[in-house]
């Protein structure tokens, strides 16, 4: 802890000094100190599932209750649940994410997706998406919100919503919010001659 605690104040400090020209303000650079800060944190799952996935999803294809455990995790600390799981998903439906990688023996597929990723020939290049993107910014998404003006270098953003709450499993999280995004962005910029009409159910926790 002690030398993790050191590694990231002198991350910070250097981030300080290159931020000027790297980072271009107080909204990007907050957006790059909060990656730093959860990979040095919270980023050892993505570094052994780029390096080493079938050697933990061994464990974890044999231990439902392993298996439980590392999903869970993630909902846990990825979620917009302030410290409580249980205030943005039911027992149910995290149940039921984790049965989906138990009963069709996935975990493995999932893990190495990281390693070939990153591995992949096209890994780091990124070409600019001229069709129309729409992009809804969740507050609580575990690595940081992206800067409006980073997404917009590689995509043709026409509609941006910033969310009130919400996190990385949004659509568990906040259904409704999100589904209207859609509808909206559909509605206006692919088919506006359609009338939608939105009707979502409240999820009931």
């Amino acid at each position: 802890m002690p030398f993790q605690k050191g590694l990231l104040a002198s991350l910070r400090t250097a981030l300080d000094f290159v931020s000027p020209w790297f980072a271009g303000g107080q909204v990007e650079y907050d957006s790059i100190w909060k990656w730093v800060n959860f990979i040095f944190k919270s980023g050892g799952y993505a570094h052994i599932q780029m390096t080493k996935p079938d050697t933990v999803a061994i464990g974890l294809l044999n231990s439902p209750v392993g298996l439980a455990s590392w999903i869970s995790e993630k909902f846990h600390g990825w979620s917009d649940c302030h410290g409580n799981i249980e205030s943005r998903f039911t027992k149910d439906e995290l149940l039921n994410n984790v049965m989906v990688y138990w009963a069709g023996n996935t975990i493995t597929s999932s893990m190495r997706l990281y390693l070939e990723e990153s591995n992949s020939p096209q890994a780091g290049k990124v070409n600019y998406v001229s069709k129309p993107v729409g992009f809804a910014s969740f507050p609580a998404e575990f690595n940081g919100k992206p800067p409006r003006r980073w997404v917009e270098y590689f995509y043709n953003v026409v509609q941006w919503t910033d969310m009130k709450s919400g996190g990385h499993f949004a659509a568990l999280e906040e259904p409704e919010a999100l589904a209207q995004d859609l509808v909206k962005f559909i509605q206006e910029h692919y088919l506006p001659q359609v009338d939608f009409k939105l009707k979502v159910e409240k999820k009931e926790l």
